[in-house]
């Protein structure tokens, strides 16, 4: 019996002194979505004051997003392309343009969320001048 309860202690004593030893991974693992190619969407000011268009060309390597922007009015008729800037995460994109059509550059901040199958993704948007609204956009 004396040597069943050390066989005992001794097991337990190396289950734990190994057990500091394995490594666990303790993050939440994540796929990110790949969301390059060409993005055709719309956006509307939550005001209701204006609304659009806009087509992105997005490039992405890793977890980051670079690419081309036409931004346009269709309230006001006018159209500028500029440059897109951001992170994918999991299903969550972020990305930024500034635009300056009439001297003055103004920042826009987009955030939203992919669909699962990678093809649609919508959210709201923010801008420098204190506007905000909504967009969608599809591929």
């Amino acid at each position: 019996m004396k040597n069943l309860l050390a066989v005992v202690i001794v097991s337990l004593f190396l289950l734990s002194a190994f057990a500091g030893c394995i490594e666990r991974d303790t993050t939440k693992s994540e796929t990110t979505i790949d969301l390059t190619g060409t993005w055709n969407g719309d956006w509307e000011r939550s005001d209701g004051g204006e609304e659009g268009t806009l087509i992105a060309y997005l490039s992405q390597t890793g977890s980051s997003l670079s690419g081309d922007m036409t931004f346009t009015s269709t309230t006001y008729s006018y159209s500028e392309d500029t440059t897109i800037s951001g992170s994918v995460e999991g299903n969550e994109v972020v990305f930024g343009i500034a635009t300056g059509g009439d001297g003055a550059t103004v920042t826009i901040d987009f955030e939203g969320t992919v669909s699962e199958d990678g093809n649609q993704m919508s959210g709201t948007y923010s801008m420098s001048t204190g506007y905000t609204g909504t967009w969608t956009a599809t591929r």
